[in-house]
């Protein structure tokens, strides 16, 4: 098995991946540069999270 065919393992727990997207959508309710790149993330994070049941 070469370096392409090995599995991924996820970085972050759903739990702790959870977490950053709540914490980034805090970051984005203000104004500015920061604001717009915490909801940049937190859009693409939460995207691929599975839906909560």
């Amino acid at each position: 098995m070469n370096e392409v065919d090995e599995q991924r393992l996820p970085l972050l727990t759903l739990g702790e991946a959870r977490a950053a997207v709540e914490l980034l959508q805090l970051l984005a309710t203000g104004d500015g540069e920061g604001a717009f790149a915490a909801r940049h993330l937190a859009g693409n994070l939460a995207r691929r999270l599975p839906a909560a049941d």
